[in-house]
């Protein structure tokens, strides 16, 4: 089989949480492409809320994205981070034995995630807008934060 492209493992990921939602009861749909911050409506029991779906394929860390999608990230709502299981590991298909499900609270990822971001460009002098905002488990900018993070593996209580 041939490697998945970003795009592909993106989509995957996507397709993949709709499954899982479906099977804890959620009705769940795919938000249309290049839809600002979210990729899936999700609702049950009169509750709706919203995912962003992330899929690192072999690195422990989550990419959130640009500045301004992160500054969309709001209470009520959540991300789907898909880390490889182990360390070295690499997610090739979505399958449960390939990666650990982060259920991290949107408001609390954007808040941490920029806590990092905005200082560490800022003292660089360059401009926060124009890179990426990540979390890494590795890297001494994240140390702390990122076991704080893998401590909402699975964290489905969390869900309305």
């Amino acid at each position: 089989m041939d490697r998945l492209t970003p795009k592909q493992l993106g989509d995957a990921g996507e397709s993949h949480t709709i499954r899982i939602l479906e099977d804890r009861g959620y009705e769940a749909i795919k938000l249309e492409v290049n839809a600002p911050t979210y990729d899936i409506r999700a609702s049950k029991n009169g509750h709706e809320f919203f995912i962003s779906v992330k899929v690192a394929r072999d690195k422990q860390h989550v990419r959130l994205g640009s500045r301004r999608s992160v500054l969309g990230l709001e209470k009520g709502n959540f991300i789907f981070a898909f880390m490889p299981a182990e360390k070295g590991g690499e997610i090739t298909a979505l399958h449960p034995d390939q990666y650990r499900l982060l259920i991290l609270p949107a408001e609390m990822a954007r808040e941490e995630a920029l806590s990092i971001h905005d200082p560490y460009w800022d003292e660089k002098n360059k401009a926060k807008n124009g890179f990426s905002v990540m979390v890494k488990g590795y890297g001494s900018h994240h140390k702390e934060m990122w076991p704080q993070w893998l401590e909402y593996a699975d964290a489905w209580h969390l869900l309305p």
